[in-house]
């Protein structure tokens, strides 16, 4: 409460009358049928998870890309609503994408094309230049919304992540004198990497017409300084964090994103045993000891590969067969790209595998729940794990393992978290663990869960410290104040 009254004051000193406008491809909130009644939905995801409790503060207009149907329905005829649903705190305004558009536009560029560039995780992306132009036409299409709601009035602009890399530019293009920020929520890699992409020059570029550009670390950061250097002509200042492109400045920094750490908190504590002991009945979860994993179904997030340490975990510690059970919680996504259908199907069939081969009776090793998860489900499972691993392989921050902190403020409960992850620079006092190697993954779950009490406890409480003391309106407040100071400058 503290802190979101600290970013309160920060909106109402730095932003004042000014418009705040948020921009991202995925929307906060969802509407949908659910047979003849129209429902709604908080959206999962990092992004999601970090704004929506920053937009509830500092209000304004967020862009988003809706969905036909129900959200349309919902919407007026500029494709505005208020959010949240039955509360309004800011207004959601949506744009709508043809299938054409989000063929090219989301499966192809932004997807199959920049999203594996970026992660680096031995799955090749694919460039395609029909596919760019959509990506451009989209970009431009934002921008227009931005200039048509600041109805050429003065305002804050944030752009959220790579699916609109363009966008700051088209923006600048036709109001200069717009304050422009962008976070890119994901991995930047290597600029040798990074300049395979045909388009390496345009998404510089486009980043650059930002005032201010912010990464989770400061790797991410740094290689994209690096990438700067390598594809076009500019001035690098690497003192001052600025780059000097076209008669503008843009301040390259980092700010690692935090969680609305103090909703977690409550929710976790509002959980009783009888809670725990219905959705454990729910989901046929019969052990007494529980692992837990939770992420989109993505290539990046090391799921497979987590499996097959929990499969090599029981082969050589025997003696937590029907004790330990791994809970594998996978909510969908891009099912519509082979390399997703590919992990799809690898996670069902080492599910499968790993049942058949240990399962005994009533337990089942892994319980694999790949459905929508409600907030209250989840973290009810965030306090009755007594492990949580997040192991991908690569990830730009990675909020679940920040929540499950949050979740267990008690210190009942160990972190496996991956080294490439950005919450590892930040939760040292986890077991830091390389996804790729099975066997220290293995090792690490058997570390968690015979750690003494008094070690388990000082561990967590420093791990809930630094998500607390770096919570989403810190990361929100940081950012602002930095962007407030490059517009009064």
């Amino acid at each position: 409460m503290e802190s979101m009254e600290k970013l309160r004051g920060i909106v109402k000193k730095t932003i004042g009358n000014k418009q705040f406008m948020l921009l991202s491809y995925r929307e906060p909130y969802t509407h949908y049928y659910d047979k003849d009644e129209v429902k709604w939905r908080k959206n999962p995801g990092g992004l999601v998870t970090a704004l929506d409790p920053v937009m509830r503060v500092c209000g304004g207009t967020w862009i988003a890309c809706g969905a036909n149907g129900a959200d349309m329905e919902t919407a007026d005829d500029k494709g505005c609503v208020g959010v949240p649903p039955g509360s309004p705190a800011y207004t959601l305004r949506r744009a709508w994408l043809t299938k054409e558009e989000e063929s090219s536009y989301l499966m192809g560029a932004s997807n199959s094309a920049l999203w594996p560039l970026c992660h680096v995780v031995y799955v090749r992306p694919h460039f395609n230049e029909e596919e760019w132009a959509v990506y451009r036409q989209v970009n431009e299409r934002f921008a227009d919304m931005v200039l048509e709601e600041m109805k050429g009035e003065s305002a804050f602009v944030w752009i959220q992540d790579y699916q609109l890399a363009l966008c700051a530019k088209y923006i600048k293009k036709k109001s200069p004198e717009s304050v422009v920020a962008q976070f890119w929520h994901i991995p930047w890699p290597s600029a040798e990497t990074f300049k395979i992409c045909p388009w390496h020059r345009e998404i510089v570029e486009g980043l650059l017409a930002n005032d201010l550009l912010g990464f989770h670390i400061r790797y991410y950061a740094q290689n994209f300084l690096e990438s700067v250097d390598q594809s076009v002509e500019a001035r690098v200042d690497r003192e001052h964090n600025s780059v000097f492109f076209r008669d503008l400045e843009t301040k390259v920094m980092e700010f690692p994103v935090g969680i609305d750490a103090g909703v977690v908190r409550k929710a976790s504590e509002a959980i009783s045993d009888a809670r725990i002991a219905e959705v454990k009945k729910r989901h046929g979860i019969g052990a007494d000891r529980i692992l837990l994993g939770v992420s989109r179904l993505d290539y990046t997030k090391g799921i497979v590969e987590g499996l097959s340490a929990f499969q090599k975990f029981l082969e050589q510690n025997p003696q937590y067969q029907k004790k330990v059970s791994f809970v594998q919680i996978t909510s969908p996504s891009r099912t519509y790209l082979s390399e997703y259908e590919e992990v799809q199907d690898n996670v069902l069939r080492m599910s499968e595998e790993i049942n058949w081969k240990y399962g005994s009776g009533r337990w089942k090793p892994v319980v694999l729940i790949d459905e929508f998860t409600e907030f209250e489900d989840l973290v009810t499972f965030y306090k009755m794990a007594d492990v949580c691993i997040v192991n991908s392989l690569h990830d730009g921050m990675n909020v679940v393992a920040k929540e499950y902190v949050s979740a267990n403020n008690d210190g009942d409960g160990m972190l496996v978290l991956s080294k490439f992850t950005g919450a590892a620079r930040q939760l040292t006092s986890a077991l830091l663990v390389n996804p790729f190697s099975t066997d220290e993954v293995s090792a690490a779950i058997k570390t968690a869960l015979e750690m003494p009490e008094a070690e388990r406890k000082a561990r967590m409480k420093r791990l809930l410290e630094s998500v607390t003391e770096q919570d989403v309106y810190a990361w929100a407040g940081a950012f602002i104040e930095k962007l407030a100071k490059i517009d009064g400058k």
